[in-house]
């Protein structure tokens, strides 16, 4: 960072040896050619005679001024030369500062333009559009994000309406009709209680979009065994794999695998990611959950057969409100929050999150870091 602005710093020392330099040429010319040649004491006296002073009064006033203060005034005139030197070279710093300043604006302002700067400043013309090029990218993205949950809102909204009308007429048969085969009125109560089931889901969808931009989390870190926790999240999936005709391979190892971290945000995260698999597999295929130690570090792996996730896709995945298959609406998918969360909440515990895709198979894998037993020991105490 130090050697990137080289040339400037050269540029301006020899503008400043260059000024210095001239200043000292030009004392000792007017050293030379006026006060020694004796051209300005002629001028001088010119001047007292058009002042009507006489000549001997004259040159006494010049040698008490002039001539017996020589070395002082030569001093001064040196002073002086050097001073403008100097306002000179400083009127270059400030013309550099103007530029930069304009550069600056031109960051927030113009959108297209890209910004130029003199060879010397270089490394600040390329930091400064690398910046504007963040910037301008980061509005996209935060336009883009908001168009997309706009438009979930509404989708989410519209899907309301239909479990909301199917409610209201199942009601309606069921308080109007006089009688009732029990048998019917079963299936009429066990429609209602399904489809407002399905407006729960919607409305919990509704409530994670409003509050996922206003939520800061905040973590409450404790010694965790990723092993247990496992354990008991995948046992509440279970009524969804029989519904969905999967079967779970868990593959995880005999010893402990502990972690410092927040348990219910971890429980989140594992959560999201088991929702997510099951809804993207094939009925009657494996899903599959592996723990693992890695180094210093502990991964978790949620695999699920189903489709092959295009490339880009992959890595738009974990993008606020970006589903992977767009064409589904909410009764079928998510609000497309659910790996971003994951993502975020993997991150606040120094963690990371990726995403494979291949032969049909879609895996996720957290990787977390390990406490040490010194770690342990603390958190427990």
């Amino acid at each position: 960072m130090k050697n990137r602005y080289t040339a400037l710093t050269i540029k301006m020392l020899l503008q400043v040896f260059a000024a210095l330099m001239l200043a000292i040429i030009a004392g000792i010319c007017v050293l030379y050619f006026v006060v020694d040649s004796g051209r300005f004491a002629d001028f001088f006296l010119y001047v007292c005679g058009l002042l009507h002073i006489e000549f001997w009064t004259a040159t006494s006033w010049y040698y008490k001024i002039f001539s017996d203060n020589e070395l002082l005034i030569i001093a001064a005139g040196y002073v002086v030369l050097i001073l403008f030197a100097v306002y000179w070279v400083i009127r270059r710093y400030t013309k550099y500062m103007r530029q930069i300043e304009a550069a600056i604006e031109a960051v927030f302002v113009e959108k297209d333009a890209l910004i130029t700067l003199p060879s010397e400043l270089k490394p600040m013309e390329i930091t400064l559009n690398n910046i504007k090029y963040m910037l301008t990218q980061r509005e996209f993205e935060a336009k883009e994000a908001q168009q997309q949950k706009s438009d979930l809102v509404v989708y989410l909204a519209h899907d309301l309406k239909t479990p909301l009308t199917s409610i209201l007429g199942y009601g309606s048969l069921l308080t109007e009709a006089d009688t009732l085969p029990p048998e019917t009125s079963r299936r009429y109560v066990n429609i209602i209680y399904s489809k407002a089931k399905r407006m729960e889901f919607l409305l919990e969808e509704l409530f994670e979009i409003t509050r996922f931009n206003a939520q800061s989390i905040n973590l409450i870190k404790r010694s965790i065994d990723l092993k247990v926790m496992l354990e008991q999240v995948a046992e509440e999936f279970y009524p969804l794999f029989t519904e969905k005709g999967l079967y779970l391979d868990l593959e995880l190892p005999a010893e402990k695998c502990m972690v410092i971290a927040d348990g219910e945000q971890l429980a989140r995260v594992f959560d999201n990611l088991l929702r997510n698999a099951v809804n993207y597999s094939e009925p009657d295929s494996p899903l599959r959950i592996r723990l693992y130690h890695e180094a210093e570090n502990i991964g978790i792996q949620f695999s699920n057969y189903g489709v092959t996730i295009p490339e880009e896709k992959l890595n738009r995945i974990f993008e606020k409100f970006y589903r992977v298959d767009e064409g589904r609406s909410s009764a079928s998918g998510g609000s497309g929050l659910g790996l971003a969360i994951a993502k975020k909440i993997v991150e606040l515990h120094d963690g990371k999150i990726v995403a494979q895709s291949m032969d049909l198979w879609t895996t996720f894998t957290v990787i977390l870091p390990q406490n040490s037993e010194e770690e342990e020991k603390v958190t427990n105490s």
